[in-house]
């Protein structure tokens, strides 16, 4: 399985209804789809306020039996 998020210089990015914010991967945003509108308008968004160095993220889940 895929996530995508959005990284930035500093860390990661979570969209509020304040406009995107700076925060740690446990509290960032987290997308299914790379193309989603959500995603996009986070990152443009994102590089429009300033953020630096703004970057998707493809994050990859290992499902692994419990033991």
């Amino acid at each position: 399985m895929k996530l995508y998020a959005v990284k930035y210089k500093e860390g990661y990015l979570k969209d509020s209804p304040q406009g995107p914010a700076g925060v740690t991967l446990d509290k960032a945003s987290v997308y299914k789809e790379k193309n989603s509108k959500e995603l996009e308008g986070l990152m443009k968004k994102s590089v429009e306020e300033g953020f630096k160095e703004v970057h998707l993220v493809e994050l990859t889940i290992t499902i692994k039996p419990a033991q």
